[in-house]
């Protein structure tokens, strides 16, 4: 490994983050051509939904490989061919004229997006440790909520103006230009003699095996996973809350969403700059107050004591997006410190948990939705009651952040 200075660290890191920002694009910058798409390619809502819920469903499945091989042969060779996996499905889909084909280059992109969503984590934890991570996490966090929530706003706009294809073709080219500059600045960053030791599929299940049964580990990976996925069942069912409930047209449904997430992005700054100070336990008991404020105010409103109006269910939001960052951040980066010389499998796992959780409840949510916001807010309820319950089990424990 290269000896890196600071301010190349950081460069690096911030490329890293990009590119893992337009994987998590990739997945919904071309909700508001979906049903151009449909009718260009002659399939129905089924379909287009399924190329949808391609990318959460394979992430969870191929991201232990690439993190395990990354311990075994570097990181380079791993995160390089995730970026090819992910272009190469993206070039498809901008030329696509069936629903199969398109389906099928976005499942080649979604291998590459299981390689990034792993790698990119596991190359910035070679690079640094402790309470630098975790700043680093804080970020990590927030780009699922704030990704999710702008890519449908450039991709009704790139629709509008350019057609459908376009969003494929502005994703890929920004992507191809993040691994060209990527492939030029960074280094191998597992140092020698870190490397894991060859082993196969036994090896692997051992390896999995020894973290799933460490309990720390464990809580800490559920304290990363579950808070995502409650941003997740909100996002899922929140345009049909806003569009066909409250009559949004789709521009300000898009707008109106910017409201939690720009609480969610001071959070995160606001995580970065005192994280130092509170500690991994002062972090963590930030979260749990949020947490248990939204289960209130959430409660509040199923109860009908609070009015079901647009201002107050963005404005509950905003507690428990003001909160993420201090459990996801904090929680991943115990998680990952616990076993320092299996980063890329403990990441990988760590990953594979929150896609799982992601998958199952975006695609069960559908089930018990019925156009309006209550069921979303008991859902939340019961994700946020498992996600205190895992805060206030943890900090029982004599947990730091590495350094401490």
């Amino acid at each position: 490994m290269v000896e890196l200075t600071l301010q190349r660290r950081k460069l690096l890191a911030i490329l890293i983050m990009i590119s893992v920002a337009l994987m998590v694009s990739s997945m919904d910058i071309f909700l508001p051509a979906l049903p151009l798409m449909r009718d260009y390619f002659g399939t129905t809502e089924f379909f287009m939904q399924l190329a949808l819920m391609i990318t959460p469903l394979t992430c969870a499945i191929v991201g232990l490989p690439f993190g395990r091989l990354s311990d075994i042969h570097g990181r380079n060779p791993l995160l390089f061919t995730s970026f090819g996996f992910f272009l190469i499905g993206g070039l498809g889909c901008c030329f696509a004229d069936s629903i199969e084909i398109f389906t099928f280059s976005r499942l080649i992109q979604a291998i590459g997006s299981g390689g990034l969503s792993v790698l990119g984590v596991v190359v910035i934890a070679d690079m640094f440790h402790g309470v630098q991570y975790a700043r680093y996490m804080a970020i990590y966090g927030s780009l699922f909520p704030i990704v999710f929530a702008i890519s449908p706003i450039i991709g009704a706009q790139m629709t509008e103006h350019f057609g459908w294809r376009s969003c494929f073709v502005l994703n890929f080219a920004a992507m191809l230009a993040i691994a060209v500059i990527l492939r030029i600045l960074l280094p191998e960053t597992l140092k020698k003699g870190e490397q894991a030791n060859q082993g196969g599929f036994a090896e692997l299940l051992a390896k999995g095996k020894m973290l799933l049964t460490d309990r720390e580990y464990l809580l800490m990976c559920l304290g990363h996973a579950l808070p995502i996925s409650l941003t997740g069942l909100f996002i899922a069912n929140a345009s049909f809350i806003f569009i066909d409930g409250f009559a949004f047209s789709p521009t300000q449904y898009s707008f109106s969403q910017a409201i939690p997430i720009a609480l969610n992005f001071i959070g995160a700054m606001i995580y970065r700059r005192y994280v130092g100070f509170l500690g991994l336990k002062g972090a963590l008991k930030v979260g749990l107050f949020g947490f248990s404020g939204f289960i209130i105010a959430a409660l509040g409103a199923v109860s009908h004591q609070l009015p079901n109006t647009p201002t107050i269910i963005l404005s509950i939001l905003c507690i428990s997006n003001f909160a993420l960052p201090f459990v996801v951040a904090t929680c991943a980066t115990r998680a990952i410190e616990i076993f320092p010389d299996d980063r890329g499998m403990s990441v990988s796992i760590m990953a594979t948990l929150r896609n799982l959780f992601l998958a199952v409840i975006i695609s069960t949510s559908g089930l018990f939705f019925n156009g309006t916001i209550f069921p979303v807010y008991i859902g939340m309820i019961i994700i946020c009651v498992g996600v205190l319950a895992i805060l206030l089990f943890a900090m029982q424990r004599p947990l730091v952040f590495a350094g401490e």
